[in-house]
């Protein structure tokens, strides 16, 4: 019960120990300066080393800590790195391990990190990479906007039930009706596809253009 009290009321001090631990290990590879006054603020935190300075000497590291703490968070401020120092020290520490294969050994991570991005944003964002290339009213009927159209896939991944937003101008551009409406069809990688008569809305006799285009898909 004794270790369950002393665990109640220092809990504050090892959850926020632990949290500046783990930010001085982060830290460690980018500034030694930055993760040492990091390491100083968990380590005056932790109720086991502040019990042991208590009980060593007359200061009062209990009463003073805060003030202690401040000072260091300051610090690790003004000494840390900055992103583009960050990056300098990266590069240098490639050179060091690559001297030969520097450039090649750098091309490829930056090739990697652009695949993976393009990879998340491909299944993030479907309407980046499918593309209305081509289309027309089609003359099939009067009295219904008919839209033809043609949907090129540029990621590398398909998709399905594509979602297709046409609206109706005016001689004066502005929009006079609008409508979604879903392909519930699919599309390859890099595939181009054509779709006849798409059926949008009733055609108003004032629209001298349409314009359309992908808004979303499903991932298969």
């Amino acid at each position: 019960m004794k270790n369950q009290g002393e665990w109640e009321n220092n809990r504050g001090g090892w959850i926020v120990g632990i949290f500046f631990f783990l930010i001085a290990l982060n830290t460690f590879y980018s500034s030694i300066m930055a993760a040492l006054a990091m390491l100083t603020i968990s380590i005056l935190i932790f109720p086991p080393i502040i019990l042991e300075i208590a009980n060593h000497t007359k200061f009062n590291i209990k009463l003073h800590r805060w003030w202690i703490v401040v000072i260091l968070f300051l610090m690790f401020a003004f000494i840390r790195p900055t992103p583009q120092e960050a990056s300098k020290a990266a590069d240098e520490a490639l050179k060091a391990k690559y001297p030969n294969t520097y450039l090649e050994v750098k091309q490829k991570m930056i090739d990697e990190e652009q695949a993976k991005e393009l990879a998340i944003n491909e299944k993030r964002r479907p309407k980046d990479f499918l593309h209305i290339i081509d289309y027309s009213r089609s003359t099939k009927t009067v009295l219904i906007l008919s839209v033809n159209f043609t949907v090129k896939n540029s990621a590398s991944i398909p998709y399905k039930d594509i979602e297709v937003y046409c609206a109706q101008k005016g001689e004066s551009g502005s929009t006079i009706s609008s409508r979604n409406e879903t392909i519930y069809t699919t599309i390859l990688p890099n595939e181009t596809k054509k779709f006849k008569d798409i059926t949008f809305n009733f055609a108003d006799p004032q629209t001298t253009e349409i314009s359309c285009k992908v808004t979303d898909a499903t991932l298969i």
